[in-house]
């Protein structure tokens, strides 16, 4: 709603502006924000989801920030698969638009697994690294 999530006047990654669209409708506006609190105090309120996005997704990185549109379908074609396909995802949740969001304590994150994944995941596909707020 204005405010500077990424500070020193850095965008939006685009799913950041998909998990700014708390309520799905494909833009992000009040309604979004009043849900969130909504949420946080307890009223009623839909409830935070994940959502999930192919990590090379080429349309991604074009979401605009206050207009992302529908959350990209995943398809896969298995069917001449010999052995394990991989699978590559991003996933972001609804309303948790600063990634503030903590799994159970305990819980592992990408980079604990796979140092360097994102730089790689970038490299490879000639992605930018802002599409997923990571900004140096």
């Amino acid at each position: 709603m204005g405010l500077e999530v990424n500070g020193a006047g850095r965008a939006l990654s685009p799913y950041q502006a998909l998990a700014a669209d708390y309520d799905g409708n494909g833009q992000v506006q009040l309604t979004d924000a009043i849900g969130v609190l909504k949420h946080v105090v307890g009223l009623s309120a839909p409830a935070p989801a994940w959502h999930f996005a192919s990590e090379t997704d080429t349309a991604i990185p074009q979401v605009a920030a206050l207009s992302p549109g529908a959350v990209p379908a995943i398809s896969v074609d298995l069917s001449a698969a010999t052995s394990p396909v991989h699978v590559g995802l991003v996933a972001y949740l609804s309303g948790d638009v600063d990634g503030s969001f903590a799994g159970a304590a305990g819980s592992l994150n990408l980079d604990d697994l796979q140092p360097g994944y994102f730089t790689a995941l970038t490299q490879e596909h000639g992605l930018d690294l802002a599409q997923f707020g990571v900004y140096f």
